[in-house]
């Protein structure tokens, strides 16, 4: 399933999982991290579902915490569709989805998010 990133940021999403367990009902990949090799794209585009807490909570924690990579995070809107443009350096880019509250337009727009944690 980690097939399109390497296992070191495999492991850098396992242990910030592992810490903040109960916040995270599941993680997943979606647009161009299942399109394409890791050294195709800009970022690392992850869905968390987040649970027993809010959005901007989740947010902070992400904020806080030491990464391999750079980080954007954002809350679907259901608007999202991805960046595109030119090659930058690699980042992680979080969406964050209510676990209670799931935005169906972000779903319906990427059918095909793989669940990896």
């Amino acid at each position: 399933i980690f097939a399109m990133i390497t296992d070191k940021y495999k492991n850098d999403l396992i242990k910030f999982t592992a810490r903040h367990s109960k916040f995270v009902e599941s993680i997943h990949l979606f647009g161009s991290s299942l399109k394409h090799e890791q050294h195709e794209v800009n970022d690392i585009d992850i869905a968390v579902l987040v649970k027993n807490t809010t959005l901007p909570e989740f947010k902070n924690l992400i904020d806080n915490h030491d990464f391999l990579l750079k980080t954007r995070c954002a809350s679907a809107n259901g608007q999202y569709v991805g960046g595109g443009g030119g090659k930058g350096p690699l980042d992680y880019h979080f969406v964050l989805l209510d676990f209670n509250h799931i935005n169906e337009k972000f779903v319906q727009l990427n059918p095909n998010m793989q669940r990896i944690i």
